[in-house]
């Protein structure tokens, strides 16, 4: 690993004496810092009850100051990686450097935070030192050591994807954006931590995924590998195929079923219980759909691109346009529901619910997210020639979503509220819609708005192959 050319130039960059010192001042002072005013308060005020509890207490604060080293620090370094190469006038150079791609990833990751994970090593031995003098279970401890790692990985390579994704063209910095950010997140770390602190024997903690009782940071660790496992795979494609979307149609479609199979281990013990478990598991499953979508859009380019691999193969001339189909952003968003679709019924099934009702439920959620899609397929497609669709797609969003909640406020008729996909989703936990002609009338509205922004893509389908057939005519009469 050590012999990867980016450690090595981020080797020689970070630990120069200057920058050394520096941070190894800020380092000591703050191991100092917090020692003396914990030993201070044990001495002054006899607080903590004990020399375990003292311990105890550095402990869980050692792990506070773990997790803002190698959660925030890194990931921070990580998602800046890109942005100084453009900086600095040497992404061209990073580009065409003869590594593989995940040899990049690896060589940003650790590269970049090379300070950071001698910072977290050496905290790491604080922490092991005082969970032993306070008496924490070394099972506890290696517990958590998983969960830090695990989520450091996660949140260091969701970093590099974030920058990887979009490219910064100058110089731009919002500290402002992380003031706010650390303002609503670090309160509730820190209350997280002290909760875990005052935890009674946590590591025999245990939740069932699929019958089987898992120890709970085991699972949260074991979930954030897989989803940087992901995560880390999409920072390699971004890398190979800059401007493709970030996912195929095939990996859109394995990580939903990856992320059903999660949420169905999750969910399945609580089965058959008075809560709407199902319901839970519908509106926490469905929204990753949508974003597996957004992240799978190819733009006119691709179109174009792939209408010349349809004229090439003269035998499916034909069927030109159901390849097409296969091939558009609608195919995954189709598939992702139908993934989606299948999990829903299989788990109202498992809860014994009623069926047909559920199915009918299904298929109102469907007519909401064709139109959804075939609005971002529009977007998609027409964003290279007019910029300003966005506006349009996003107002039209907000009027479907926001008017049927607005009006049914006004005119004190719940039964309007359904007509907004939230007032729906939340009236499935209401239990208010007893007549099956309701749901009807829904699907048929939401099937109706779907006409106008379905002729608009098929007849840009049409458009993209009839001019590629041009081309080629044009191309053939010229030879």
């Amino acid at each position: 690993m050590l012999s990867n050319p980016l450690i090595q130039r981020y080797r020689y960059s970070s630990f120069r004496k200057r920058q050394v010192w520096i941070y190894a001042t800020i380092y000591i002072s703050v191991i100092i810092l917090l020692l003396f005013i914990n030993y201070s308060i044990y001495l002054i005020h006899s607080a903590f009850g004990g020399i375990d509890n003292f311990f105890k207490s550095l402990f869980f604060q050692f792990i506070t100051f773990q997790v803002l080293i190698l959660w925030a620090w890194g990931s921070y370094n990580s998602g800046s990686a890109i942005k100084d190469e453009v900086l600095e006038k040497s992404y061209d150079f990073f580009r065409m450097l003869p590594i593989p791609a995940w040899e990049k990833a690896v060589g940003i990751l650790v590269g970049k935070n090379l300070v950071v994970l001698l910072m977290a090593g050496i905290n790491f031995l604080f922490i092991f030192v005082f969970g032993i003098l306070g008496r924490i279970s070394l099972y506890l401890e290696i517990q958590i050591l998983f969960v830090l790692l695990s989520m450091a990985v996660l949140a260091n390579s969701a970093g590099l994807l974030s920058s990887v994704c979009k490219v910064p063209k100058k110089k731009s910095s919002n500290p402002i954006v992380l003031i706010i950010l650390a303002f609503f997140t670090v309160p509730y770390l820190l209350a997280g931590i002290y909760q875990l602190s005052e935890s009674e024997n946590l590591e025999s903690f245990h939740v069932k995924f699929f019958g089987i009782d898992i120890p709970l940071l085991i699972l949260i660790s074991l979930i954030a590998l897989y989803f940087s496992f992901w995560v880390f795979t999409g920072v390699i494609c971004k890398f190979n195929r800059e401007r493709d979307p970030l996912f195929t149609m095939k990996g859109a479609f394995l990580f939903a079923i990856g992320y059903e199979l999660i949420a169905v281990g999750l969910f399945i013990p609580y089965l058959l219980h008075e809560a709407p478990v199902v319901y839970a598991f519908w509106i926490t499953t469905l929204p990753p759909a949508v974003i597996v979508a957004f992240g799978s859009l190819k733009g006119m380019e691709h179109y174009i691109e792939y209408s010349r691999t349809i004229q090439e193969k003269r035998s499916a001339k034909k069927h030109s346009m159901t390849r097409m189909l296969a091939y558009s952003n609608l195919s995954v968003g189709l598939g992702l529901f139908a993934i989606w679709s299948i999990f829903a019924t299989s788990m109202v099934i498992a809860d014994k619910g009623n069926l047909p009702a559920n199915l009918h439920s299904i298929l109102t959620l469907f007519s909401s997210y064709l139109f959804i899609i075939l609005l971002v397929e529009l977007y998609s497609i027409y964003k290279s020639s007019n910029p300003k669709i966005g506006l349009l797609v996003g107002f039209i969003m907000i009027l479907y979503f926001s008017l049927p909640l607005v009006f049914g406020g006004i005119m004190e008729n719940e039964f309007v509220v359904l007509y907004s996909p939230f007032g729906y989703i939340a009236n499935l936990f209401a239990e208010f819609i007893e007549e099956p002609i309701a749901d009807l009338s829904i699907w048929v509205i939401n099937f109706l708005l779907c006409v106008i922004p379905a002729i608009i893509v098929l007849n840009k389908y049409r458009l993209i192959l009839t001019t590629r057939e041009k081309m080629s005519s044009l191309n053939g009469v010229q030879a």
